[in-house]
């Protein structure tokens, strides 16, 4: 997580944006106190990318502090860092001054993206049910198959990456007998393996045959490494009463259990079975070194013991949030135990001395809030290291903790450091790391990156430019190379061959990343599309798996203009800015005149684009902002009043008028709601009815007629989709065959808007009848995948799939295929497509939509009865996609007119229109 806050009013000049690639990027982060704009230009590129950062607390330390006076410099600071100047890399680093806004609060962003997660899918409730995932997993696997369901079907999903970077990694394991083999677990994107030690770009996901996402332990048997445990599930905080208030699961995904192999992956059985407890999660495994079938496990429940290779456990340690575990390698009747996390109940350091059939806890030791991390030291395993760190979320400071050491397995401690290095999320990110014979190098991963050549009692943090990135989950020694380290954290995973002075990224192939809804395409080009990512910056597809970045933030939608793609436009998290890009991407600029600083706005704050006049846009924070030129300047809607207190979450706006727009808010001062306007925000429409108190997740509006919208909810048990005909009155509750999970997509082909696809937390679902029948649209994608946005790409009439878990797939949409079921649609040349006018009769407008397979010349021209010519709405080249005229006759007679479109000279269809006055 990129832990900002931003906020600036400029003293001289606009601000200017773009995400940069992760030596740049990791610049920023924490770079606190006054504004600085970056302009970055990167030599083997060749392009300028500009970035604005704000914020107001010291960048480091409880106490640190910095003053700028000028309004402008173009100096490099020591703050900065003399590592700026790279041989491909210069810097133009601009001074602004920090607006009173900008005294927030200081909070971990970190909490902030797991928790809207865990929101969407447990509210009204407190968490997640608890076996409601697994039995949708298996209801899936029993759904007909694509070529039993449907009449016809396009090639399997494929992936277009990003492959050039990696989402949020939690574990990571080398094999002790072939350290080239190494897997990783993923937040969300599951388990992987590299065969190359990550340095071939050869990572691939592991099957299981179960619906694994989030993958926080990995232990693998010394003495038969064909054995493999896995634990899953990313939980955070424990869903009970603390301090007398009911706090919500943090967590990042499901949990299963354990799983096991004995084939080295081939296959995989249950071991822990927790498919009827997904709340849960395994937080370590430890194999016993001289007997392999005790193993023990770390979970939110407390720490498990099994004594015959997990066919069975027993809970040895009834303490909530276990977190890490050691076992003594001479001595393995000696045990440590670590519990806790925000403060949960049992929380500390616990001994056993029988083989971990009972623990006690050890006196003498500080209280503490967050994660309490363990290190052995390899040369002499009695010595032991214990980092221990407070949450400190929502304090203005940082986290306390300390580093100690034992040097008798446990029984005493001594304060090796008390230095402040946890930030703001010692409950997420921490590890301690020793080199295995030198125990004066110790490498310590909070929010930032530490190395310390005295055993632990000084340690300096790595410059941006040279650290890997933030958040920093775990590590794995390398078995016969004492300087080989590996750590993992919110960017992927990360090798040093001198113990963590420097890292090499082997991230090349990870398909990880975590896209959220707002992904946006060209209608253009089917090579360009942006999305804004998890823990990173934005990304921008350009024909390539290897993405550059783009947009500016890891949270909020994205637009792109549909008759122009020179014009993008992004969110940052909270709907804190907006920006926009003039030049396909490369540079952003601040865009937000008539939008005030920090109102509030949902993590992944909406923002869309109308079709049918793209001066027009829309933004949503609790109030709604409409744009009339391109986002030049913006206005309240609603006469400036929110639509109910609550932030917007979802929104789509008409492809057939610029005014019509649909709105769902997400609970925050009462429950969540469903708004309609069709006077541009004048005034808006509760129409929500009886749809499920639960978080509309994404909206979809037919492109052809929109009195019919589609809704998705999160959460189970609940109305997967809702449908109206009749824009909003009533509502059509869809649910089976559509899994019992979180619905978070829907998109319409506008080549055939009977084709509806849903995205969930399973993967993607198609209905060929307008929601009335479904099949499973999986093929080609892993066993689960959690889907952040469905979205059309006209241009080459397919779909994009934006997974919140695995990057980015494409696929041809179903009416790319000529199954010959469409009377009409057979006697059409080249697929162009005339629709029917709606509404139809009118008076005295209409609106004429029509489908383009590829770009050409198009005029749509309007004709009385007589045949004599009335008007030439459309004479122009326009792109593939949907299209849409309007046709105003407040001037003609009352009676039938015929309008005709032809492309490239050539008649495609006429059809007829009904004036009455």
């Amino acid at each position: 997580m990129m832990q900002r806050d931003w906020s600036a009013q400029p003293i001289n000049g606009n601000l200017v944006r773009k995400s940069m690639n992760p030596v740049s990027h990791r610049l920023l982060k924490e770079t606190e106190v006054f504004v600085i704009i970056i302009r970055h230009y990167h030599g083997r590129h060749g392009f300028l990318a500009e970035f604005e950062h704000s914020s107001c607390v010291p960048a480091r330390g409880p106490n640190r502090s910095f003053t700028l006076e000028n309004s402008m410099s173009r100096r490099s600071s020591a703050f900065l860092g003399v590592a700026i100047f790279l041989s491909t890399l210069s810097v133009e680093v601009m001074l602004y001054k920090p607006t009173e806004d900008c005294k927030r609060e200081r909070i971990s962003e970190a909490m902030r993206a797991l928790d809207f997660w865990t929101a969407s899918r447990t509210y009204p409730d407190a968490e997640i049910p608890a076996d409601r995932y697994f039995k949708a997993y298996l209801d899936v696997r029993e759904m007909r198959s694509e070529t039993d369901a449907l009449v016809s079907v396009p090639a399997p999903w494929t992936s277009i990456g990003p492959t050039n970077f990696a989402g949020r990694t939690l574990a990571i394991a080398i094999n002790p007998r072939n350290p080239n083999t190494i897997y990783i677990g993923t937040a969300a994107g599951g388990l992987w393996c590299s065969h190359t030690g990550g340095l071939g770009a050869d990572w691939q996901r592991v099957a299981t045959g179960f619906p694994v996402l989030g993958v926080n332990a990995i232990a693998i048997q010394a003495t038969d490494t064909s054995t493999i445990y896995v634990g899953t599930g990313e939980v955070y905080r424990y869903c009970c009463a603390i301090g007398g208030l009911v706090l919500r699961e943090t967590r990042g995904s499901y949990g299963l259990g354990i799983l096991k192999t004995t084939n080295s992956g081939a296959t995989w059985t249950k071991s822990l079975d927790w498919t009827c407890n997904q709340r849960r999660g395994v937080e370590c495994i430890r194999i016993n070194p001289l007997n392999p079938f005790t193993v023990f496990a770390a979970t939110s429940e407390g720490v498990y013991r099994s004594t015959d290779g997990g066919a069975t456990w027993l809970l040895v340690l009834n303490a909530l949030m276990a977190q890490d575990i050691a076992i003594n390698p001479v001595d393995t009747t000696l045990v440590l135990a670590t519990c806790g996390n925000f403060a949960s109940t049992g929380r500390g350091v616990y001994r056993s001395t029988n083989g971990g059939v009972s623990f006690a806890v050890i006196g003498g030791l500080p209280s503490f809030t967050g994660k309490a991390m363990l290190e052995m030291y390899g040369a002499n395993p009695r010595r032991v290291y214990l980092s221990l760190a407070d949450t400190a979320v929502g304090l203005s400071s940082y986290g306390t903790g300390s580093l100690r050491r034992s040097t008798n397995f446990g029984e005493t401690w001594t304060v090796v450091s008390n230095e402040a290095v946890y930030g703001v999320q010692g409950w997420y990110s921490q590890f301690v790391a020793v080199h295995p014979t030198d125990s004066m190098q110790v490498v310590r991963g909070t929010m930032y990156l530490y190395k310390s050549t005295n055993g632990g009692v000084s340690s300096y943090e790595f410059p941006y430019l040279s650290s890997p990135w933030a958040d920093y989950h775990s590590y794995a020694h390398h078995p016969t190379n004492p300087n080989i380290l590996y750590i993992v954290d919110d960017g992927g995973v990360w090798r040093s061959t001198n113990f963590g002075t420097t890292y090499q990224s082997v991230n090349g192939g990870l398909l990880t990343s975590q896209f959220y809804n707002g992904f946006s395409c060209s209608a253009q080009d089917s090579n360009r599309a942006l999305g804004q990512v998890q823990d990173h910056f934005g990304w921008m597809y350009m024909g390539s798996a290897a993405w550059p970045s783009g947009a500016v933030d890891e949270a909020g939608w994205t637009a792109i203009n549909q008759s122009n793609d020179m014009l993008m436009y992004a969110v940052e998290r909270d709907g804190d800015s907006l920006y926009r890009s003039t030049n396909r991407g490369m540079s952003f600029f601040v865009s937000m005149s008539g939008v005030p600083p920090y109102t509030t706005g949902a993590w992944n704050s909406p923002l869309v684009i109308s079709k049918s006049n793209p001066n027009y846009l829309y933004f949503g924070r609790a109030i709604i902002y409409r744009s009339t030129n391109a986002g030049a300047y913006w206005y309240a809607t609603n006469g400036g009043a929110s639509l109910d207190g609550n932030p917007a979450l979802s929104m789509a706006v008409s492809a057939t008028s610029q005014d019509t727009v649909f709105v769902g808010t997400a609970p925050g001062s009462g429950r969540p709601h469903i708004f309609r306007t069709t006077n541009a925000g004048t005034s808006w429409t509760n129409v929500t009815g009886d749809l499920p108190n639960r978080y509309p997740v994404d909206i979809a509006i037919d492109p052809i007629d929109s009195r019919i919208v589609y809704v998705a909810f999160g959460g189970f048990d609940t109305t997967r989709l809702a449908k109206s005909t009749n824009a909003g009155l009533t509502w059509t509750h869809i649910n089976s065959p559509l899994p019992n999970v979180p619905t978070t997509a829907v998109a319409i082909d506008p080549f055939n808007t009977n084709h509806v696809y849903v995205g969930n937390d399973l993967g993607v679902f198609v209905s060929a009848d307008a929601g009335s029948t479904w099949a499973s649209f999986n093929d080609g994608l892993f066993e689960a995948v959690m889907v952040g946005d469905l979205v059309i790409s006209p241009s080459n009439r397919s779909i994009k799939l934006a997974t919140h878990s695995n990057g980015v797939f494409t696929r041809k949409l179903l009416s790319s295929l000529p199954t010959g079921v469409e009377e009409e649609r057979r006697s059409l040349p080249d697929w162009f497509m005339l629709h029917q006018n709606f509404p139809n009769p009118f008076n005295p407008t209409t609106h004429i939509p029509y489908s383009l397979s590829r770009s050409g010349r198009v005029a749509l021209k309007v004709f009385d009865i007589a045949g004599r010519g009335v008007v030439t709405l459309v004479d122009q080249s326009q792109t593939a996609g949907l299209h849409i005229a309007e046709f105003e006759a407040t001037s003609l007679a009352s009676g039938v007119y015929v309008y005709r479109l032809e492309v490239e000279g050539r008649v495609i269809a006429c059809r007829k229109a009904l004036l009455l006055r």
